[in-house]
């Protein structure tokens, strides 16, 4: 529907002023079942990006909709940036970067 567009766009505009200016690799979406998790799947699944990235000299950007993630990406040297809102009803997002080591 039109206003599901017209939504679609400004959530895409809200995310991309959060965006590093510097060249650096979008992490889009990273999941797992609730099943696997705390079983290392999240780190086999992030762990050759973060590899890739550093070879590349790029950091990593991401935007963390999950608080009980933080954790996860910060033991990997990411570091929050500020918070925003999707909008009405929505999750609030974590902007979150890592410097390539």
């Amino acid at each position: 529907s039109k206003g599901a567009l017209a939504r679609g766009q400004e959530l895409g505009t809200r995310m991309a002023r959060h965006h590093p200016k510097d060249p650096h690799l979008y992490l889009f979406a990273i999941t797992t079942r609730a099943a696997a998790r705390g079983k290392g799947v999240g780190k086999a699944l992030l762990d050759p990006v973060l590899a890739h990235a550093d070879r590349e000299g790029l950091a990593v950007y991401l935007e963390n909709s999950n608080p009980v993630n933080s954790g996860f990406y910060a033991a990997r040297g990411f570091e929050r940036t500020g918070f925003f809102e999707v909008g009405e009803g929505g999750p609030i997002m974590e902007p979150m970067c890592r410097a390539p080591s």
